[in-house]
């Protein structure tokens, strides 16, 4: 009888951001459903997450804070390493590859041990990170991280075909195989004629909602958005901007809201359970990501914008490729050029004219995201690829 392959995913660093640490949880639960033993490390949030199928799960509470701080966080992740090294594939992230770097000297080269196989897996490149040094030297450490995990680590797992590409060119290693795996969606859970909304608590009746949930950072494009609804107000003023999450940037949109006396056509909604936000999905029209045109949002999977889609809403979103990956040139997604406000507001004004029209484009949108974006579908494929890492070993892994 073939025995289940084990892995053990370290360091899922999310400082309290819920909607990344479901997001995990999500394609972790799928991965157990193909009968693979997971076993997880989650640092700095404040309960355990649970959910069927996770075989072990560890939680680091402790903030890093000066140089004692972190050197006990390495402390605590290598110790997590050694425990775990039983297992058949370690998962890292590309901040951890130093750390983990003389266990698999030791492991690999003096043992001469073949397993466990250690792969890197790159979610995002380094954003909105405050402080000109910090974001220098946070840079240097991801760089070279993923430097060290091309020359010497067994697989490589990233989020988008442009990042695997582009991180290939700056390495200037092309031969190694990496398996690209996107952000998904549960289809189940984000099903427009299995939830209701809650219009009516929120007051959106008689209002046209555009809407945004996620984290409240900058670089987003938002505080364009929020001056975009300015500029459309005046010849519709049945617009809502509702943006449901919080984040760093949400005392300067709350300022901006009250400058620009949009009170009553913009709102900020604090973060609700995972399960919930369907519903609120639900209760808008469309919705909007004006990320900028930049590298990380360019090589980026946003997990939203898989989630709108599966809820049958149409998006608003800036002409970069992470959002040509998915919706092409597809009619149930209004391009923008550029994330300017006043491009923002055609673009807003484009959807609302068109919003009867787009019923039957956007049932296709949900029926593409079920075929290509679900998690079950992306775990599938790092499945298929660290059954190929072990099996060249001749391991008898699933």
């Amino acid at each position: 009888m073939r025995r289940k392959l084990k892995t053990f995913w370290l360091c899922l660093d999310f400082l309290d951001r819920d909607m990344e640490i479901n997001a995990r949880l999500q394609i972790l639960r799928a991965l157990s459903e193909l009968d693979i033993e997971i076993r997880a490390s989650f640092n700095y949030i404040r309960e355990k997450p649970t959910i069927d199928g996770l075989e072990k799960v560890w939680t680091i509470r402790r903030r890093v804070n000066g140089i004692l701080g972190r050197f006990f966080l390495m402390v605590e992740q290598q110790l997590l390493l050694l425990r775990n090294l039983d297992a058949d594939i370690i998962v890292v992230w590309p901040f951890n590859i130093h750390q983990t770097l003389p266990i698999w000297f030791f492991w690999r080269k003096i043992l001469r041990r073949r397993f466990p196989k250690f792969v890197m897996d790159v979610r995002s490149l380094p954003v909105d990170f405050p402080g000109y040094w910090k974001r220098r030297q946070r840079q240097k450490r991801f760089d070279t991280g993923v430097r060290l995990a091309f020359r010497y680590f067994d697989g490589l797992t990233m989020i988008t075909e442009k990042m695997k590409r582009d991180l290939q060119a700056k390495t200037g290693n092309v031969d190694k195989k990496v398996c690209v795996w996107s952000s998904g969606v549960d289809p189940e859970l984000f099903n427009p004629y299995k939830v209701g909304n809650c219009r009516n608590e929120l007051g959106f009746n008689g209002r046209y909602v555009l809407m945004y949930h996620g984290i409240l950072s900058p670089n987003r494009g938002l505080q364009q958005a929020v001056e975009a609804v300015d500029i459309v107000r005046k010849s519709c003023p049945e617009i809502m901007f509702f943006l449901l999450g919080k984040g760093p940037v949400q005392a300067e949109l709350e300022e901006k809201i009250r400058n620009l006396n949009l009170q009553q056509y913009v709102s900020i909604h604090p973060p609700v359970p995972f399960e919930e936000v369907p519903k609120y999905i639900n209760s808008a029209q469309a919705g909007i990501l004006p990320f900028p045109d930049l590298e990380w949002w360019n090589t980026s999977s946003p997990i939203k914008l898989n989630e709108y889609l599966s809820m049958e809403k149409p998006v608003i979103v800036t002409d970069i490729e992470a959002h040509r990956a998915v919706l092409d040139d597809r009619d149930y997604g209004f391009f923008l050029p550029d994330n300017k406000p006043e491009t923002i507001a055609r673009g807003i004004q484009s959807a609302m004219r068109n919003s009867a029209q787009l019923s039957d484009s956007v049932k296709m949108g949900r029926k593409m995201i079920i075929e290509k974006y679900t998690w079950e579908s992306q775990a599938k494929k790092i499945k298929s690829y660290f059954t190929g890492l072990c099996s060249n070993n001749s391991i008898v892994a699933l």
